[in-house]
């Protein structure tokens, strides 16, 4: 299984679930999480089918 097939067979959206927990806030396909990397009051990552945004220091990725 090449990395373009993995992409498309576990999506992010499962990876945040398994990992960290139920989302404090989903809206149109958006899941919304406080940092695991930092203490804050509101959400700041982002998760969608397509990846993770992390609004408190502009990093974004995928899965791999």
């Amino acid at each position: 299984m090449n990395i373009l097939e993995l992409k498309t067979y576990i999506l992010p959206t499962d990876v945040a679930r398994r990992y960290l927990g139920m989302p404090l806030k989903e809206n149109y396909g958006k899941m919304w999480y406080k940092s695991p990397f930092r203490n804050e009051r509101t959400a700041s990552v982002m998760v969608t089918e397509r990846g993770f945004h992390d609004f408190g220091d502009s990093w974004h990725g995928d899965i791999i």
